[in-house]
């Protein structure tokens, strides 16, 4: 497992620790009438959106709190959420553990299923379920899936010109082309394609 330990308990790779920076960091600016930082790298902008910065650090994990970053490693590479490596597995299914708030056969209407929760390989999955305070919660049922593709992303939305975020936390579908110039992405929200519960 390529997780991190903590006093004893493997730390899922997609969480925030105490010291991680948390907020987007100094360096963010206005150019024209589109959000950026002043250091823009290629990697920073994907899927028309400018993501969050976290950089890595130290300190105390916080499972109730995502790694912008690793977050969007994980959707975007297939990677498991709790010990970063694939969550392919041999059948080239990709391994999941959908929350019960967004699986509910009832409820659930027609047609895609969207999920911000990331891949989780079958050997992980019994710590993922032990360490995330979500899933503790509400449970989650064991799937496999397809293909992935992103669909939207959580993010803070700024006014040009100003560096406090005016709204925060939306959900905003990603746009078929150009981008989001106002808003800054936090976690990447996926459309799982052909679910098979497991």
């Amino acid at each position: 497992m390529a997780g991190q330990v903590w006093r004893g308990l493997p730390v899922p790779w997609v969480v925030r620790w105490s010291a991680d920076p948390a907020g987007p960091g100094l360096g963010m600016c206005w150019r024209g009438e589109r959000l950026s930082y002043r250091d823009e790298l290629p990697g920073d902008r994907r899927f028309g959106v400018l993501w969050h910065r976290d950089r890595i650090g130290h300190g105390r994990p916080q499972f109730a709190t995502v790694h912008t970053g690793r977050h969007l490693a994980a959707m975007t590479d297939r990677r498991c959420q709790v010990c970063g490596g694939t969550a392919v597995g041999g059948d080239g299914r990709i391994g999941w553990l959908i929350p019960c708030d967004e699986w509910d056969p009832l409820n659930r209407p027609a047609g895609p299923l969207w999920t911000v929760t990331p891949p989780c390989c079958r050997a992980c999955r019994p710590i993922a379920l032990r360490l995330c305070p979500h899933l503790r919660s509400v449970g989650a049922v064991a799937a496999s899936v397809a293909r992935v593709r992103p669909a939207a992303v959580h993010g803070d939305a700024y006014e040009p010109g100003r560096l406090t975020p005016r709204e925060l936390n939306l959900r905003v579908p990603l746009p078929a082309e150009g981008d989001l110039p106002h808003l800054l992405g936090k976690l990447l929200v996926v459309e799982l394609d052909d679910v098979r519960l497991e």
